[in-house]
């Protein structure tokens, strides 16, 4: 493998993460995977070259090698012998039994990318820090509780992944060019205490710890653009978070939040600020209103709705799932709304309100309980995906064929046994589905016939 391949490899994947960066949250059915932002994901790593079973086997080829991949072969330790692989830019050990580095490591000074995640580590390995090179470092998944006696510098560290160990706090670490962070699954009681300046530092993921609240410093970290901070048992969000004026997204999903602070909207490059499954009352509008694009509340268990949400005009995106108290008076006001999320909301009735959003681009308003679509839904001209599954539809308006832009139509699981003929106007319908309706095999038939370039699933 060539070494400028090694670099295409990293600048795919900081392109993939940062297109992560500003996607609009969706609840997936498998919330570890929504939950834990894996810096691993940053840099692919080739998956079938350079593959042994042992060190033993890659003997042969140590001079040549710039990346081994010895996964999952129940390996305890690692010989003195990897001194000979002096060209390796790439080591990949995880899934092994391994729980101390041997010193001759320090050798492999090219060394740009360790994975040694699901091993059998009890304490922090320092002879990392002899790697002149390395830029990344797995160490996700062992059982670290030890983290080094000493400070430890790392030059050219950029990615660190220490996620699912034991860690109760994190300290010693001087890495001024990490950019990319991840502490989630740990024992942390309390936010980080970062002694020491990482100012290229932009993703900071600490899900899945103990932290109770947000005091604390933040200027070592304030250039910091994506936070995450689900599954804690945060309540309050101190002004200290103030500033980070570089904010754009800000994960608090499963916590304890009841109140919105302004300040926290106040941030001037806050994009999208995910509060799923929190105890929301209020949320406080700045008086200079707020740069906020997406907002997500899922499952809200207030019995208050926060209705001031609808006040802030530049929104695009919003998530108001699973909250079955919820009230769309206001939505209208959100005049640039372009993705619109009300699964489960117990509603009866389609909200009329809707039929204002006329930027609206996309709309969820499954597993409700509507029985009919109001003719005005026409009006929503830019709609390209509509899921209007789970509901008690029985029939659909003649003006569901006005919405040309259409992409996606979920009818799914209603009382369907016909639909309107004007759907055979919608011509960029690439997928329709039908599935648990009341189609006899007669009005399938006619339903593939009107529409022959669509995917239809009945």
């Amino acid at each position: 493998m060539k070494r400028c391949s090694f670099w295409k490899l990293i600048a795919l994947g900081l392109l993939l993460n940062t297109f992560q960066l500003f996607s609009f949250y969706q609840e997936p059915a498998n919330t570890k995977s929504r939950d834990t932002v894996r810096s691993t994901r940053a840099i692919r790593q080739p998956l079938k070259q350079n593959v042994y079973s042992s060190f033993d086997e890659a003997l042969k080829d140590a001079e040549n090698l710039q990346v081994l991949r010895i996964v999952g072969k129940g390996i305890t330790e690692i010989p003195a012998y990897i001194s000979k692989f002096s060209k390796l830019e790439s080591l990949d050990l995880s899934n092994n039994s391994i729980s101390l580095l041997p010193k001759e490591i320090a050798s492999l000074t090219n060394l740009k990318y360790i994975k040694l995640s699901k091993n059998k580590f009890e304490s922090f390995p320092e002879v990392l820090s002899e790697l002149p090179n390395l830029e990344k470092i797995d160490l996700s998944g062992n059982s670290i509780a030890n983290l080094p006696r000493k400070v430890l510098r790392f030059e050219k560290l950029k990615w660190l992944d220490l996620s699912g160990n034991h860690l109760k706090s994190f300290e010693n670490f001087d890495i001024p060019q990490i950019e990319n962070l991840d502490l989630s699954s740990n024992s942390l009681a309390k936010f980080p205490i970062f002694a020491s300046k990482m100012e290229k530092l932009r993703v900071l993921n600490l899900s899945k710890n103990q932290i109770q609240s947000l005091d604390g410093s933040f200027k070592n970290i304030a250039n910091l653009e994506r936070l995450i901070l689900s599954e804690n048992q945060i309540e309050t969000i101190s002004k200290e978070i103030s500033g980070l004026e570089n904010l754009k997204s800000f994960r608090l999903d499963r916590n304890r939040i009841a109140q919105v602070p302004a300040f926290l909207l106040s941030l001037p490059n806050l994009e999208e600020l995910i509060l799923d499954y929190n105890t929301v009352k209020s949320v406080n509008l700045p008086d200079a209103g707020t740069k906020l694009k997406t907002f997500s509340l899922i499952a809200n268990t207030s019995e208050k709705f926060p209705t001031e949400i609808f006040k802030i005009q530049d929104l695009r995106a919003i998530n108001l799932s699973n909250n079955p108290n919820i009230n769309l008076k206001e939505v209208a006001n959100l005049s640039k709304l372009e993705v619109l999320k009300i699964s489960n909301c117990n509603f009866s009735e389609f909200p009329q309100e809707i039929c204002k959003l006329t930027n609206l681009r996309e709309l969820d308003i499954s597993k409700n309980g509507i029985t009919k679509i109001p003719s005005q839904i026409s009006s929503l001209k830019g709609l390209t995906t509509l899921n209007l599954s789970q509901n008690q539809l029985s029939t659909l308006p003649d003006e569901i064929g006005d919405l040309e832009a259409l992409k996606v139509l979920n009818l799914s699981e209603n009382s369907l046994t016909t639909l309107p003929e004007s759907l055979s106007r919608l011509k960029n319908l690439k997928v329709l589905h039908l599935r648990r309706n009341n189609f006899s095999d007669e009005i399938k038939e006619k339903i593939k016939n009107s529409l022959p370039n669509t995917r239809i699933m009945f």
